[in-house]
C-alpha cells in the first residue's frame, strides 16, 4: 500500500482480439499474437476522512449532567479503514448551543442540562 503522493509504475499487458472467429486461412497467425506491454505511472491520491455510519443517533435524558459525555464520533481514513490520525473535530451547526465536541478525540459532551 502506498502513502499519498507515492507513485508506482503498472506494467499492463495487452492482447487484441476479434470477437468472431478467426477465417481457417489466418488461424495459425492467432496462435503468434504476443501481448502489448504498457506501462502506467499510478499515484496514490489521499482520500479524505469519513463517518461510518455518516449519521449519529444518540439517545440521551433529562438526567444527563452538564459535561457528561453522551458519545463519540470518529471519522475514519478510507485507506486504512482505521481511525483517522491528525484530525480535528468541530460543530457544524448546534443553534441551542447544546453540545461540546472535543476537537481531538471527537468526544461529544452536554453544554446544558437538557429540558
Amino acid at each position: 500500500s502506498k502513502t499519498a503522493g507515492e507513485r508506482g509504475i503498472m506494467d499492463l499487458k495487452i492482447v487484441v482480439s476479434n470477437k468472431a472467429a478467426y477465417h481457417k486461412s489466418i488461424i495459425h497467425q492467432v496462435s503468434q499474437v504476443k501481448p502489448i506491454s504498457v506501462k502506467i505511472n499510478v499515484e496514490n491520491v489521499r482520500e479524505g476522512p469519513v463517518f461510518k455510519p455518516q449519521t449519529l443517533m444518540i439517545k440521551t435524558t433529562e438526567t444527563m449532567k452538564i459535561n457528561q459525555i453522551i458519545g463519540s464520533f470518529q471519522a475514519y481514513d478510507e485507506d486504512t479503514q482505521k481511525i483517522a490520525q491528525r484530525i480535528t473535530y468541530a460543530k457544524g451547526s448546534d443553534i441551542a448551543n447544546w453540545l461540546i465536541i472535543n476537537a481531538k478525540t471527537a468526544e461529544i459532551s452536554l453544554r446544558k442540562v437538557l429540558d
